[in-house]
């Protein structure tokens, strides 16, 4: 099921897959729960709905040393 909080996340989600490695990405958003589960980090994210999405992004943050900003 498609959910906005997912949708959300699956925009923040191209941005990684398209970035290039070691890039300085700024995201704007006007989802809360999206930015406010960015900062939270990759442990709370786990446990957040969308976990599976979540787990990914970080992994690619993590893979591609990218810089990402969500404001």
């Amino acid at each position: 099921m498609q959910t906005v909080p997912r949708s959300e996340l699956t925009a923040l989600l191209l941005v990684a897959i398209n970035g290039h490695e070691a890039a300085y990405v700024d995201v704007f958003t006007d989802s809360k729960i999206t930015a406010d589960t960015y900062h939270r980090g990759k442990p709370r994210a786990r446990f957040a709905a969308n976990a599976d999405l979540w787990v990914y992004l970080f992994q690619l943050v993590e893979q591609k040393w990218l810089h990402a900003a969500v404001y």
